[in-house]
């Protein structure tokens, strides 16, 4: 509890259900313009999803974040949230809060102390600081409106208030309590609700000789493509693991294989030397003959990647790893090509949602006020964070969006129940 819960058998002005990244900033927005809020939380403790965010560390946000960085089918609506509360805005409120931030060359930032336990600290303090109130193990079972006054139940409590944000997150890590709970809130209330699926979660293979390179990492780029019609791509490192592939470069791709699979088959092809042209890698070849003909086509691969993907490559290519570069033919050069610029993983699908970071679908946008976050269908009840149809790429762009729809709704629903506006958060 945050503060004094002094709301018992009053209407409360705001009720956020969720105590997560986006439902904590959502309430500090709110309380920060006026409004008397309360969080209910279903687990013991609030933001333990926030508290595995980056193994730990906390990738608060990105250097540079856009609608580009997201998948949603109203990206207008993505841009409008992200403009009003920016990564600067973002940045300064965590340093005005008392929290020193660092970013890495890449672009992420982090709590200069790399705990995702001072970022969700912080955000509680700032809530305490508000006066707002916080119940834990506080299920929501059901949510009705009547004439204009919501009514939140659960197991032993019942509140009204003249305002709901619903932050309850999506699927991803059940066991931090993403159980899907806001969808069926929103569905009460004539929502409709695009499926969800796991997102930025590994990908499962059944071949063994892929799952034998274990451990192995390099950059790689990736294509998404569907009946050979290229649709998505994605860059960074690849984790060969002993399921399958993970790292970012294959995790950023499970979000449009699952918007797309139900439109085809999905092939996945990976680039195992995005840094070098083809035209270099022949030009490379043809030098290594000259000077170098006893060399194996393994040893001259293994240059490059390694040894153990070299070899994978080659047998899939059915090519002998230990022929002479002098013996090497034509047609083996370009089946070399292909499997090492255009090679295709051959995946099952991506694992579940006990291993995906966030989950893809939800509330459509189309449903909700474009500048408010207010639903279209029920005045009084707003979304935000990960129950709505957004969710970004690696690198802080998911926490990104938690802390601007957050806000953007705490702010609107303040402002919808007429409370005066505050400069700080």
């Amino acid at each position: 509890m945050l503060s004094e819960l002094s709301v018992k058998g009053k209407t409360i002005d705001l009720i956020v259900i969720g105590a997560g990244p986006a439902g904590l900033m959502a309430a500090i927005s709110a309380a920060s313009r006026g409004a008397r809020v309360l969080i209910l939380e279903g687990e013991a403790s609030s933001g333990k999803k926030l508290l595995v965010t980056g193994g730990g560390h906390c990738n608060i946000t990105n250097r540079a974040v856009s609608e580009r960085d997201f998948y949603s089918d109203d990206p207008r609506t993505v841009r409008n949230v992200l403009r009003a509360l920016p990564v600067s805005k973002t940045v300064d409120f965590f340093r005005e809060w008392g929290l020193s931030l660092m970013t890495e060359e890449d672009g992420k930032m982090f709590p200069r102390d790399r705990k995702a336990a001072s970022v969700l600290g912080t955000l509680l303090g700032a809530a305490r600081e508000r006066k707002v109130n916080l119940l834990t193990r506080s299920e929501v079972l059901a949510l009705h409106c009547r004439h204009g006054i919501f009514s939140t139940e659960g197991k032993g409590f019942s509140f009204s208030s003249k305002a709901v944000i619903v932050a309850t997150g999506g699927l991803s890590y059940p066991a931090t309590g993403s159980r899907g709970a806001g969808y069926k809130i929103a569905e009460s209330f004539g929502h409709s609700i695009v499926a969800p699926s796991p997102a930025l979660v590994p990908f499962e293979t059944a071949d063994a000789d892929w799952r034998g390179l274990a451990g192995i990492t390099l950059e790689t780029a990736l294509g998404l493509f569907r009946r050979g019609q290229w649709f998505a791509e994605s860059r960074g490192p690849l984790l060969f693991t002993h399921q399958g592939f993970s790292g970012p470069a294959v995790m950023n791709l499970a979000s449009p294989w699952a918007r797309f699979g139900g439109q085809g088959a999905l092939t996945i092809c990976a680039n195992f030397l995005p840094q070098i042209s083809e035209k270099s890698l022949r030009e490379r070849l043809r030098e290594k003959r000259v000077a170098k003909p006893a060399m194996t086509i393994k040893k001259f691969l293994s240059h490059d990647i390694p040894e153990r993907l070299a070899g994978v490559l080659l047998r899939k290519a059915d090519i002998v790893s230990e022929k002479q570069l002098a013996n090497f033919s034509k047609k083996e050069r370009e089946l070399l090509f292909r499997m090492v610029r255009s090679c295709v993983l051959p995946v099952k699908g991506p694992l579940g949602y006990d291993r995906a970071e966030v989950t893809a679908g939800g509330i459509p946008l189309k449903e909700v006020n474009p500048k408010t976050l207010e639903s279209n269908i029920a005045p009084g009840l707003f979304f935000a964070g990960e129950v709505l149809d957004v969710d970004g790429r690696i690198g802080g762009f998911n926490l990104q969006w938690a802390w601007s729809s957050g806000y953007v709704a705490g702010c609107a629903a303040a402002e919808k129940l007429g409370q005066p506006i505050r400069s700080r958060l």
